[in-house]
């Protein structure tokens, strides 16, 4: 692998790296924290060789000797000679053993010094214990040295440095803990994030979703907090947002140009992949484009597109097909005639075997001879099989896939659920994808999406001037967070739809018009029903 993918790993899971960084690092202080402090003392000792060796002694002989024997003096530390009367001087409460674990003694290379060490938590003990030890020592190499002839012993050791108190602990060295817990953790968070990575099987990019099933992407829908409270994406005049769901629009144009697909299924391989989100906004989104289009809410067991324009689903699909209501009792105009959505209505005990039906069909084809483009709602592939159902009496299916959330074999498995059925797929589109990786692939483009000049003009750039006035909307909420924030709270659609009416009030209001197939008149401001609904 390049070196440029492993830094692209590392930035995209930078959080990895620094939440390990920080941990060890986090760890390493309080270590170094809850560590005692431990003191170290030293004292130094001289040998040297008396007369008692013989005057005819050279001093190089007499030098060499010493050195030869001083290598050996550094193991009499632990003697208990030496360390048992250190324990009595001092009232030590601790056996030879533990004192033998604090002390040590060294022989500088090419010298013949003895240097003796101790170690304790207390500095002014550590150094007694030290000044202790070099005593006894200068007491017992002399002795040990000593002739069985009984003459004078030819070695003798001096302290020529005693030990002072020391004023720094010897550990913990909390600074060069820091520096390793900080190294270690980088590394660490590192081999996590590549691990990490490695083990991730979550969709991720466009070009992974071609490379799975060969289908094209339509576009992507970059995330924006501000979709959170504003689901209605499309009605806004500029932003992100609008721009991912009007190229998403013009990529449809190109599908099939001689027979460019009018009715459409919009589903996922899971839920809260955001299909909802997209159906509702790629409606709105061709509506703008002055086409006459209807949004079928076809997700029986969970609608949820209802909830984002703010209206009510008690009387709609299920009905219809029931034969309780005609078509036309069911259908609801949105924002002053823009729109015509279908709710669900009520939940069928079945709703696969009802959205199977012959009637069901019958439904549809009607619906297609009305209005130029309808944008069917279905729920999630891998659940239920009611989108494969709606895929086979539908021009094509757009299967929706969030960023990082459906794993690549649930998507596959999704698509080839679709082939199975001989349902054609139109292509894929990819929700929440994070607007600085966008901006890393195709540059800063914020300018151009968000227009800060004077006298910007506001409407559909690529739409033929309308007939008649659109209203403008409030904005809307996250494309892959649509079915997992808004699924479940219906009350920041129902805002956006209040806002939309709102806004519209200083509009010109359209004249009254026919719709599509009916006999009845649109009215500016919605259904009859849904006033009275709302009342």
């Amino acid at each position: 692998m390049p070196l440029h993918h492993y830094l692209q790993i590392l930035r995209k899971r930078w959080v990895t790296v620094v939440v390990v960084t920080f941990l060890c690092v986090l760890a390493a202080g309080i270590v170094s924290a809850l560590t005692p402090a431990t003191y170290a003392a030293h004292a130094t000792s001289f040998v040297s060789l008396t007369d008692a060796g013989g005057a005819s002694t050279s001093i190089a002989q007499s030098s060499q000797f010493a050195q030869s024997r001083v290598e050996s003096y550094p193991e009499v530390v632990h003697s208990p000679k030496v360390l048992q009367p250190v324990i009595d001087d001092l009232g030590l409460d601790m056996t030879v053993q533990e004192l033998n674990r604090k002390v040590t003694a060294v022989n500088p290379t090419n010298t013949v010094n003895l240097q003796v060490t101790a170690t304790d938590h207390d500095p002014k003990l550590a150094a007694e214990i030290a000044n202790g030890v070099a005593d006894n020592m200068a007491l017992v190499i002399p002795e040990l040295e000593k002739p069985a002839n009984g003459q004078d012993t030819p070695v003798k050791v001096t302290v020529t440095v005693p030990a002072n108190t020391p004023h720094y602990p010897v550990s913990p060295r909390k600074t060069l803990n820091l520096v390793l817990g900080f190294v270690v953790g980088l590394a660490l968070g590192v081999v996590g994030a590549l691990i990490r990575e490695a083990t991730d099987t979550t969709v991720r990019s466009g070009a992974e979703l071609y490379d799975l099933t060969g289908l094209s992407t339509l576009g992507s829908v970059r995330y924006d907090s501000s979709f959170r409270t504003q689901p209605l994406v499309a009605m806004q005049p500029h932003g992100f947002g609008v721009e991912d769901f009007r190229t998403i629009r013009t990529t449809l144009q190109f599908v099939n140009v001689d027979a460019p697909p009018r009715q459409i299924v919009v589903s996922s391989a899971i839920a809260s992949e955001g299909k909802s989100f997209t159906a509702v906004n790629l409606a709105i989104t061709m509506a703008q484009a002055d086409l006459t289009v209807c949004l079928v809410e076809a997700d029986l067991r969970r609608p949820r597109a209802v909830g984002y324009l703010g209206l009510d689903g008690s009387l709609g699909l299920s009905d219809v097909v029931a034969g309780h209501y005609a078509l036309d009792d069911a259908l609801v105009e949105w924002n002053r005639g823009q729109l015509t959505v279908l709710p669900a209505g009520t939940t069928p005990p079945d709703p696969g075997q009802l959205l199977g039906s012959n009637a069901m069909e019958e439904v549809f084809a009607e619906l297609r001879s009305r209005f130029d483009r309808v944008i069917i709602d279905a729920p999630p592939l891998l659940p239920v099989s009611d989108a494969v159902v709606l895929g086979g009496i539908s021009d094509g299916v757009i299967v929706v896939a969030r960023y990082r959330h459906v794993r690549r074999e649930q998507f596959v498995m999704a698509v080839e659920n679709l082939r199975a059925a001989n349902a054609t797929v139109l292509g894929t589109i990819l929700t929440q994808v994070p607007s600085k990786l966008h901006q890393a692939r195709y540059g800063d483009d914020y300018d151009y999406a968000h227009p800060t000049g004077q006298g910007q003009a506001t409407t559909d750039d690529v739409r033929n001037p309308p007939a008649t006035p659109r209203t403008p909307a409030a904005p809307a909420a996250p494309s892959g967070q649509a079915e997992a924030v808004v699924e479940g709270s219906a009350q920041a659609g129902a805002a956006s739809a209040a806002a939309v009416q709102t806004s519209s009030s200083a509009m010109v209001h359209p004249p009254l018009k026919r719709s599509p197939g009916s006999n009845r008149l649109r009215q500016s401001g919605g259904s009859s029903r849904t006033k009275r609904q709302g009342q």
